[in-house]
């Protein structure tokens, strides 16, 4: 905080006027009181979602955000019992918030099966929808393996049903009847070991 009643005045008139080292200067001085407010408040559920910094930077933005010029503080001590306030609303608007019950029911847990989910492991509801490299790897290998040694009819047929073309598709744009392309695409399929 700064020394004297005047010194306090000077800075706010610097902030009130535009001065940004002013303004970093009030930050420093003052945001730790903001801090032991939210800490204080902040309920325990709460910290798994918020942050304290989160706070502090909101409380900092409305209040920067407000025509500073307007603000009249005649004490250091007036400016943290406004800042304190504000904390502490921004805090209750955050516990507010969860309480809704448009929120309800939303969160669970990363080790709670959702219950939309048909994989029987939870690692399989949280798998990310793109392929792994080893995946893909393991595709390409399969992929290499399935179309090594075939005519280019095949590979051709074998591309375009890959590529999501029904028999009926393929057979309209090969000049080919759709059950000829259903015959080759059954044998080209890999021989199982039982």
């Amino acid at each position: 905080m700064t020394d004297t009643q005047e010194d306090f005045l000077d800075l706010m008139r610097r902030v009130q006027e535009g001065d940004e080292q002013a303004a970093e200067e009030l930050y420093q001085s003052y945001r730790d009181h903001i801090l032991r407010v939210v800490r204080r408040r902040l309920h325990y559920p709460l910290r798994n979602r918020f942050d304290s910094a989160d706070f502090v930077q909101s409380v900092w933005a409305s209040f920067f955000g407000r025509n500073v010029k307007e603000c009249q503080f005649d004490s250091p001590q007036a400016l943290v019992a406004f800042l304190r306030k504000m904390a502490l609303f921004k805090v209750v608007d955050a516990y507010r918030g969860t309480r809704t019950t448009a929120h309800a029911g939303n969160e669970r847990s990363l080790q709670e099966t959702p219950p939309d989910c048909n994989d029987v492991t939870v690692q399989g509801c949280l798998a990310a929808p793109t392929p792994t490299p080893s995946q893909e790897a393991a595709a390409r290998e399969r992929w290499e393996n399935l179309t090594q040694g075939k005519c280019a009819l095949d590979r051709q047929i074998l591309a375009m049903r890959r590529e999501g073309y029904t028999h009926q598709e393929i057979g309209r744009r090969l000049n080919l009847h759709p059950k000829f392309i259903q015959r080759r695409l059954r044998r080209l399929q890999p021989k199982r070991s039982s």
